[in-house]
């Protein structure tokens, strides 16, 4: 299926799944008429600039790949000592009151003077004052912040930071023989040794993402989420360990040994909550824009890849990840009914002030590109771009849906605050 058609697939099939299937067709000619000016996904910035809160969320940081755990463009985690005091300001949602100073720790937001390493968003900590308005139209804060992971995907993130295995020998994971094994003998050295790291790093946050769904499914328990959601949920953990294993064995191929995910470094104790707002807010981040993305991507690396094995790994990846981003916005509709206002106040930030990460500079020397991208890789800048269209052409219409179709739903007025 060509891009742009997969593209429009997956939209009107992502707004059939959140009860806005009929607004499709408007939507596909007027992108955001029904946001208005309260959602303004930048889906050009490099990661900076504007006042709105820069909600991020962490995933892999390799270049395009499999789909599942393709990045904008990121990087390392840079130092995460304290900067501040620095103003950030959230626009006001709806003309309601202003955030309260306990719901901004944790969230990343741009700060001025906090910019961090390459791939990071600066994360805030403490609020030191606030809120007072600026204008009328914004809601503005005095805060203290460190910097964390700005990558897109459901990985396993904790206060620590993003978490996952390191790759060791063996071959515990995809022992069956009918696992995809690509021929690499033909390739050049520094080819097949980028391909190898590629699969093998996409391999490692695909087994981290079964630890976040299974997190997820806690998450859907504690807040008494209907059973199809619970039930979907704990086959998409299925799902990953799968792109683990398919992920691990092309990466075996083409390194010339068997490797594997060591122990996956957990802590004591892992907080779950039920914070219906927060984890509403923290989906829409990591399920509605980072597996619609991965979607995306993953579709448009089968179109240029040509080794069987390599697409048949994608086939899968596409046709899995198209039902996770789906989940996802299922979740959100159903949050954004149960919750009323103060879930959508809260959606409506995160979103708003979604920036990517621009893509990370990558040392693809002696690489043949022609033969990395037949084997399903594509280079930093090239995924960043196919990000932006779905952004522009599956994500932020599929938000301007859901939105308006849930104007009008049971709870969508409840539990206002008042100013």
């Amino acid at each position: 299926m060509h891009e742009i058609t997969f593209r429009r697939a997956l939209l009107a099939r992502l707004l059939r799944a959140t009860g806005a299937g009929s607004l499709g067709a408007s939507l596909a000619g007027a992108v955001g008429a029904a946001c208005g000016s309260n959602v303004t996904m930048d889906t050009a910035s490099a990661g900076s600039g504007g006042a709105a809160s820069t909600v991020t969320s962490s995933a892999s940081a390799g270049g395009g790949g499999a789909g599942g755990q393709t990045n904008l463009g990121g990087g390392s985690p840079g130092d995460a000592g304290l900067c501040g005091p620095v103003q950030t300001c959230f626009p006001e949602a709806d003309g309601s009151a202003c955030p309260t100073p306990e719901s901004l720790v944790g969230m990343t937001a741009y700060l001025a003077g906090c910019p961090g390493a390459p791939g990071t968003c600066p994360r805030i900590e403490k609020v030191l004052s606030g809120p007072f308005t600026d204008a009328g139209t914004e809601c503005c804060y005095f805060v203290e912040g460190t910097s964390i992971p700005c990558y897109v995907g459901r990985t396993f993130f904790l206060d620590e930071g993003v978490v996952k295995a390191e790759l060791r020998p063996g071959r515990s994971w995809c022992r069956d023989p009918a696992c995809p094994r690509p021929d690499p003998s033909a390739l050049p050295a520094a080819t097949r040794r980028a391909l190898g790291e590629a699969w093998a790093r996409d391999g490692l946050f695909e087994h981290a993402s079964v630890a976040s769904f299974s997190r997820f499914s806690m998450q859907l328990l504690a807040l008494g989420a209907p059973a199809d959601l619970v039930r979907d949920t704990h086959a998409a953990c299925v799902d990953e360990v799968r792109h683990a294993e398919l992920c691990l064995a092309l990466a075996s191929a083409y390194l010339g040994r068997d490797v594997e995910p060591s122990g996956l470094p957990m802590p004591a104790a892992v907080e779950v909550g039920a914070d219906l707002a927060a984890i509403a807010a923290e989906s829409a981040l990591e399920g509605c824009v980072g597996e619609t993305v991965a979607a995306v991507q993953a579709q448009a690396s089968l179109l240029r890849a040509t080794d069987p094995a390599v697409r048949e790994v994608l086939a899968v990846t596409v046709e899995d990840e198209t039902r996770h981003a789906e989940l996802a916005w299922r979740f959100l509709a159903w949050a954004l009914d149960v919750g009323g206002h103060p879930v959508r106040e809260r959606v409506m930030r995160a979103f708003a002030g979604f920036h990517p990460a621009p893509p990370t500079p990558e040392d693809l020397g002696g690489v043949d590109l022609a033969l990395y991208e037949a084997h399903g890789r594509m280079v930093a800048a090239e995924a960043r771009a196919i990000a932006d269209r779905a952004l522009a052409d599956v994500v932020r219409p599929c938000l301007c849906g859901l939105l308006d179709r849930r104007r009008g739903a049971p709870g969508a007025a409840d539990a206002r605050p008042t100013a």
